[in-house]
């Protein structure tokens, strides 16, 4: 049983009609964290059609972060962490395997949180994220992603 929640936000990151990985957090080789949730929304400078968002987990290569978002403990706990996050990928971490998927309005947010007992595990080294590919042109998003270690 995991001992403490953490929150990882990516801040604003611009997609585009490509698949763009805009928040990932990567385990330890002695440590598997629990994705328990995550959340999405968008800047709303695109007004029709819909963002496609995937939960991925990375089998091989890390790709090249933008930037490594803090991570944020959650309720009392005096445990430290040892995941560690990226945000708004320059290059695609490769090997993905795709866990989960939406179709999200291009105005809309989505919030999720995983049922009690089908949290996705991370497995030893290696990373999951949240994938978007907007409908048209670039526009930001934020993604946040809670876990338990």
């Amino acid at each position: 049983m995991a001992s403490a929640q953490f929150s990882v936000t990516s801040g604003s990151v611009a997609t585009s009609t490509t698949a763009k990985t805009v928040l990932a957090i990567t385990s330890t080789a002695t440590n598997s964290p629990e994705v328990i949730g995550f959340d999405f929304s968008t800047d709303a400078t695109v007004t029709t059609g819909v963002f496609l968002v995937e939960l991925v987990e990375y089998t091989t290569g890390t790709g090249t972060a933008g930037s490594t978002p803090t991570i944020q403990k959650m309720g009392s706990s005096q445990v430290a962490g040892v995941t560690t996050a990226g945000a708004a990928y320059s290059a695609e971490p490769t090997g993905p395997l795709v866990m989960a998927t939406w179709w999200i309005l291009a105005q809309g947010t989505f919030a999720y949180l995983l049922p009690l007992g089908r949290e996705f595990q991370v497995p030893v080294s290696k990373m999951f994220g949240i994938r978007v590919t907007a409908p048209s042109g670039t526009p930001n998003v934020r993604a946040n992603l809670y876990f338990e270690e």
